[in-house]
């Protein structure tokens, strides 16, 4: 090949190119490149630098937040995330540092807001129940063990929610009963057994039980069980039986000599006193051998009230107060004088009685087997067609086996039983005796009636 007839300045320059052929190979420098050799060149890979990221990698965990497979978005933002490299999260509602075990959990590289790692908490809508929770007694499996025996266990939650641990303090023996004062507003939890205790009573308290059956609160024969001092308290008992209390009349003060069981006193008159699901049983006293109330308002709820004794009013006494007995049973108890279910003194002050859907029935006593009323500013008995609620197979050696009216009583009956003689449920040696006129009267079940001083009609 010749080269083209050009200007003489120029010819030099082109010698070069006769006889050479143009290569058909592109420049290396010019073409996309795999620098880091996955398989991925530049212009596909976003990061050319790693090979561990390019469009075909799976998308993992790394503290990096590195986009391993080049869509745009890293972690928990990429939807093809691989779940095994990422850890597993379960909610923590009630922010005790355990997760719900219920829950299936969720896969996420970075701790979630509100979750944990951990999968152990029994109850997670309970900030006192997860796996190193201390076991109270409440019938919850505190926990998270299985399993709610709590039994000798006993704890003190203040009102600003301190909580002390008195299981050691309120440990006693059937020889030798302790002595615990509760001084401080609050709740005592008292877990199953028996504990032999003698408790006296100096501030706002609730003391629980986890039921009548399981809990028994007993001063062998030492004393009071529990004693409600001072004025102004407010006592709620719920959950618990009291037994083997004895308030034997060794000093001359009424707060000594008074309920075997439980006593409430308060020369103010402002204190109140609550009961429910309580068993007050085989107490002794001078005066009240379950229940003693002066200055005390007592509403006693689901509640049994049996086996007791005193000179005066076997199951309960009250005076200067106001008592309520709901869905009550008060039962084979025994006065040597007056009352043998129930006496009520308002020679002190205002006293009231009234009995719903409660049956006192099978005490005994000189006067009044069922209620001895004394000065009583007014007295109840509400029942119901469909039930056996009322006064009811009571025996009193003089009179008034039922009901008797001291002095100015006034007592109403509501469909009220008082006994039916065929079936031997009936009162003896009467239903209703009036002192004043020494008027007695006769009634059967689901009665409705009045009384006051001189006559019932």
């Amino acid at each position: 090949m010749r080269c083209p007839s050009i200007s003489p300045l120029f010819a030099c320059a082109f010698v070069a190119c006769a006889d050479q052929k143009i290569s058909s190979t592109a420049d290396p420098y010019l073409s996309p490149q795999d620098a880091d050799g996955d398989g991925y060149t530049a212009d596909r890979d976003c990061d050319d630098g790693d090979p561990w990221v390019h469009p075909g990698a799976v998308e993992v965990c790394d503290p990096y937040s590195r986009d391993e497979n080049c869509d745009g978005v890293a972690n928990d933002a990429d939807p093809g995330l691989d779940p095994t490299s990422a850890s597993l999260w379960f909610p923590d509602n009630d922010a005790d540092g355990w997760g719900d075990a219920d829950h299936p959990g969720v896969y996420a590289c970075v701790q979630p807001t509100g979750m944990v790692a951990d999968q152990t908490d029994c109850n997670d809508t309970e900030v006192a129940v997860h796996p190193e929770a201390a076991e109270v007694c409440d019938g919850i499996d505190n926990d998270c063990d299985g399993s709610t025996s709590e039994a000798g266990a006993a704890r003190f939650i203040a009102t600003d929610g301190a909580i002390s641990h008195v299981t050691e303090a309120l440990t006693g023996t059937s020889s030798v009963p302790v002595d615990y004062t509760l001084s401080t507003d609050g709740t005592l939890q008292m877990c199953e057994g028996t504990w032999y205790v003698r408790l006296e009573v100096q501030a706002n308290v609730a003391i629980h039980g986890t039921g009548a059956d399981r809990v028994m609160l007993s001063s062998s024969a030492a004393g009071t069980v529990i004693d409600i001092a001072g004025s102004d308290r407010d006592v709620e008992i719920q959950g618990l039986t009291v037994t083997d209390g004895v308030a034997d009349g060794m000093s001359p003060m009424l707060d000594t000599y008074a309920g075997g069981g439980i006593n409430c006193y308060d020369a103010s008159g402002s204190s109140s006193l609550t009961l429910d699901n309580v068993e007050l049983h085989a107490n002794d006293a001078i005066v009240g051998g379950g229940l003693s109330l002066f200055g005390c308002d007592a509403t006693v709820t689901n509640s049994t009230i049996a086996h007791n004794a005193a000179w005066f009013g076997g199951g309960i006494y009250a005076s200067w107060s106001g008592l309520t007995l709901d869905g009550v049973v008060v039962s084979e108890n025994e006065a040597w004088t007056n009352g043998g279910g129930v006496l009520t003194d308002g020679t002190t002050g205002s006293t009231t009685l009234s009995l719903v859907q409660s049956s006192v029935r099978d005490n005994v006593a000189d006067r009044g087997g069922g209620l001895y009323l004394s000065s009583v500013e007014s007295s109840s008995c509400v029942g119901a067609t469909d039930s056996t609620a009322g006064i009811l197979s009571n025996r009193a050696s003089v009179a008034g086996g039922g009901v008797y009216f001291a002095q100015g009583e006034v007592f109403a009956s509501d469909t009220c039983d008082f006994g039916v003689l065929a079936l031997g449920t009936d009162n003896h040696p009467e239903d209703v005796h009036i002192s004043v006129d020494s008027v007695y009267a006769d009634y059967g079940d689901d009665a409705s009636f009045t009384c006051d001083r001189n006559t019932c009609e």
